[in-house]
């Protein structure tokens, strides 16, 4: 059984293994831990690459095939992707895997390439949490409690999302550095240091849904 994991905007700045290449952002290494004692391999879903093993030596980039205009817009600029190029290495890798059992923990953007797959093999899309944070505890919980049943672990994975959550989030600022946790308590720890520091907007920034406030983002 094999698993494919989409790639992830931090990236180291030299070349390496893949694996060693995404391992920078924490949503990855928790992905990461989880899969390697769940599945008997994994590959990576890389936007510049295509599907790669995680052995595979490559070099950083800033390219993305997340799509505009969604729910969950991407606030940013990066390289357009060779969609040529990706739909040929997905259909290689899908020719040399007619026989194995595919998990693709990957977003909707990227499971939408290959979805054209789904009649003729066995896969299935593991959902992922649109908070980076959620997906670190989901995966941090199926990992610390799994028992041998995958069943069982894909169900903490991809259980409802409770509502408003509020989750601990990798924070960056140019100024004032990085800062580990929820936005309220973000906001309660840098409010006397910033004047008009707005705990709402920084809880909008926390899902996504504004590219910063006051300098602080998602890193």
């Amino acid at each position: 059984m094999i698993a494919i994991i989409g790639c992830k905007r931090q990236k180291q700045d030299y070349e390496c293994s893949a694996d060693e290449m995404y391992e920078k952002a924490f949503t990855y290494r928790a992905q990461r831990n989880f899969i390697k004692q769940a599945y008997d391999d994994y590959y990576i879903f890389s936007s510049k690459y295509g599907i790669i093993h995680h052995t595979k030596v490559i070099e950083p980039y800033d390219i993305t095939i997340q799509k505009i205009g969604t729910k969950y817009k991407v606030f940013r600029e990066s390289k357009p992707f060779d969609e040529a190029f990706i739909i040929n290495n997905i259909n290689e890798f899908m020719l040399n895997n007619v026989d194995n059992t595919l998990h693709c923990h990957v977003t909707l953007a990227y499971m939408s390439y290959l979805k054209p797959y789904v009649k003729t093999h066995n896969i299935q899309h593991i959902k992922q949490m649109q908070n980076t944070g959620m997906i670190k505890e989901r995966y941090t919980e199926a990992f610390t409690k799994w028992d041998g049943n995958l069943e069982s672990a894909l169900q903490i994975v991809q259980k409802p999302i409770p509502r408003n959550p509020e989750s601990e989030q990798q924070w960056y600022h140019p100024e004032l550095g990085e800062w580990y946790g929820k936005s309220y308590y973000l906001w309660k720890e840098f409010k006397d240091k910033q004047p008009k520091l707005d705990q709402a907007m920084l809880r909008k920034v926390g899902f996504g849904r504004l590219p910063h406030h006051k300098q602080w983002r998602i890193k």
